[in-house]
């Protein structure tokens, strides 16, 4: 990283690090190689924070003018949105009104036809109730013809058998004669 893009307290520092750099390097005071490519170490950790600094600052700056719009639009968009709303209701009240005889047209047509269907099925229901007696006559007509015809049969088997003993005695009478 460039020194021209670090802050100045940051350049002062790492100007001085580097000078007890080359300070430490000679014999004289005694510090080893290890001990120099330590203030390196600390030298790339500052360059580490101010490019964080610098990160977290463009971050505020980023939310500080996201707040600033959000500011604005809560200063100028409550009345524009009230406008907005207002202007949609007059919109859907005259939509409501021009609906209304449509609707009032379609609940009208609507009880006709339930009405209409209401007769219809009680209609129904009476013809149904007509078929039901008109086959239970049906059945009792069927059946006395059927008691009547058994009727006939018995009367026509005992015209025979009372022709047969009116015959037998008819002989017999005319035996004893």
């Amino acid at each position: 990283m460039s020194a021209k893009h670090l802050m100045p307290e940051v350049n002062a520092a790492v100007e001085r690090l580097l000078e007890l750099a080359d300070r430490m390097k000679y014999e004289e005071f005694g510090f080893l190689d290890k001990d120099v490519v330590n203030i390196d170490k600390v030298i790339d950790s500052m360059h580490e924070l101010e490019k964080e600094r610098r990160g977290a600052h463009d971050l505020l700056e980023t939310e500080t003018i996201h707040a600033s719009i959000l500011r604005h639009k809560l200063q100028f968009l409550p009345p524009s949105i009230k406008s907005e709303i207002k202007e949609r209701q007059h919109d859907l009240e005259g939509d409501y009104s021009t609906l209304l005889p449509e609707r009032i047209s379609a609940s009208k047509e609507h009880e006709d036809i339930i009405q209409e269907l209401n007769e219809k099925m009680a209609e129904k229901a009476g013809l149904q109730i007509v078929l039901n007696e008109t086959r239970d006559q049906v059945r009792q007509t069927n059946q006395n013809i059927v008691d009547l015809e058994d009727g006939i049969l018995q009367l026509k088997e005992d015209l025979i058998h009372e022709r047969t003993e009116a015959r037998h005695e008819k002989r017999n009478l005319n035996n004893l004669l």
